[in-house]
């Protein structure tokens, strides 16, 4: 399943390491937001997980394994990922105008908020 996947600047996401063109796959049954590896199939969802700016990293990723969904927006959770491409932050906001969206402030804000 393709996804979008937002990570710190120096592509960790809560601790894990990641690389661009690297997979990875963790053992036991994924959990939303508690074990295996997590993205969003709506790229604008991303801003309710990390904050809408250009220091973050973005990417294009693969979710494969077992996949839940979350119910509530486009998050997955997943037993393998594998880190596509790197998208520049305007690429990103391309990718969300694309899937129907012309603007971050129609999403729940950063980090949940309705700003």
């Amino acid at each position: 399943m393709k996804a979008y996947k937002a990570f710190n600047n120096d592509w960790t996401c809560q601790g894990f390491q990641y690389e661009v063109g690297q997979s990875y796959e963790t053992e036991g049954q994924p959990k939303l937001c508690e074990r295996g590896f997590h993205a969003c199939k709506s790229a604008l969802d991303c801003f309710r997980y990390y904050d809408c700016s250009q220091w973050n990293k973005f990417a294009d990723v693969e979710m494969g394994g077992t996949i839940i969904e979350a119910k509530d927006d486009s998050k997955v959770c997943s037993s393998k990922i594998t880190i596509v491409r790197e998208l520049s932050f305007a690429e990103f906001l391309e990718v969300i105008k694309k899937q129907g969206s012309d603007s971050v402030a129609s999403s729940h804000g950063v980090n949940g908020s309705d700003g």
